[in-house]
């Protein structure tokens, strides 16, 4: 389905996690993040969401995400009111 299984650490989940757009990446065993797009998310149980990434349509692929860092740089955050 695409879908990824993620935990959020923050105190914007649904603006971070399911609202489409540009979010950076970064492999657990990598030093750099990547750009990359989230294309929708869903929340699912507590602090547990369901979200889909541009080019992430296997299961080996979405695996391979495992212990990664999904985050938003500041320059891309929508100001909260």
């Amino acid at each position: 389905n695409g879908w990824i299984k993620v935990q959020a650490v923050t105190d914007f989940p649904i603006d971070r996690l399911c609202t489409a757009g540009i979010r950076h990446l970064k492999p657990a065993k990598k030093r750099a993040p990547r750009q990359i797009v989230l294309i929708q998310g869903k929340h699912r149980l507590d602090d547990e969401y369901l979200v889909q990434l541009q080019d992430v349509t296997e299961r080996e692929a979405a695996l391979n995400l495992r212990g990664s860092t999904l985050y938003v740089r500041e320059e891309h955050v929508t100001p909260q009111l």
